[in-house]
């Protein structure tokens, strides 16, 4: 591992602060859903900077609100995906009935190989999914750059990655828009919910496209009380 990027433990340890104040969320609600809601937004906020943010009910869910709101207007436009990756986001893709590309990473670095990626945009791929595998964080600038050449917007899974670091930058803090999970296991953890953040103008707007036709369709989806107090332990 070199200095450049910071992968934090794998796993995610529980204080008893922690789970005194799940047990007191559990019990009181948090307040009740909109004040949960409230609470883990503005912790969102606080420690990742978006533009805007769409809680949902898991990383899956916020993954496929991505993809519905970024291709809703491409229709036959494809979303290009790593080869070597968790099944959740072929799940997102299926449910955002979008089609798939394929490109390949780096074993060494878990990155995106770039003359891969290059392909795949140049075979029209409209939106562009990085994942940072294993918490292990990639440094998405060229991406970005590519992404931004091509016209295509770039979504970074960070649901593995809370807490670590790519040139000081926080993982989840490099794309248009940023998937994140609550889920157990993950480094904030809820017991389940994710998020959907945007960080630019063009990710702020594929979100409220996401938020109108998520809530149009399924109604609002928002992460479990109890993830607010769990969050912020």
């Amino acid at each position: 591992m070199t200095g450049w990027r910071h992968q934090v433990p794998v796993h995610s340890p529980l204080s008893a602060a922690a789970l005194l104040a799940g047990l007191r969320a559990a019990a009181t609600r948090n307040g009740g859903p909109p004040a949960a809601e409230q609470r883990v937004t503005a912790l969102l906020k606080d420690r990742y900077s978006p533009r805007a943010v769409l809680l949902t009910e898991s990383g899956t869910a916020a993954l496929t609100a991505a993809l519905l709101g970024a291709l809703r207007d491409r229709p036959g436009r494809a979303v290009a995906m790593p080869a070597y990756v968790c099944y959740d986001l072929a799940t997102a893709a299926d449910g955002a009935d979008v089609p798939v590309l394929l490109y390949d990473v780096d074993p060494t670095t878990l990155a995106p190989d770039m003359a891969h990626l290059k392909a795949v945009l140049h075979h029209g791929a409209a939106a562009i999914v990085v994942v940072h595998l294993y918490g292990c964080p990639v440094d998405l600038g060229e991406v970005n750059r590519l992404a931004a050449e091509a016209g295509a917007i770039v979504i970074e899974d960070a649901a593995q990655a809370a807490g670590a670091t790519v040139n000081d930058r926080s993982a989840g803090t490099q794309g248009s828009l940023v998937v994140l999970s609550f889920g157990r296991g993950k480094g904030l953890t809820g017991g389940s919910g994710g998020a959907l953040l945007a960080h630019d103008a063009a990710g702020e707007g594929v979100l409220e496209r996401a938020r109108e036709l998520v809530e149009k369709t399924f109604g609002r989806i928002v992460a479990a009380p109890g993830a607010g107090n769990a969050a912020a332990s």
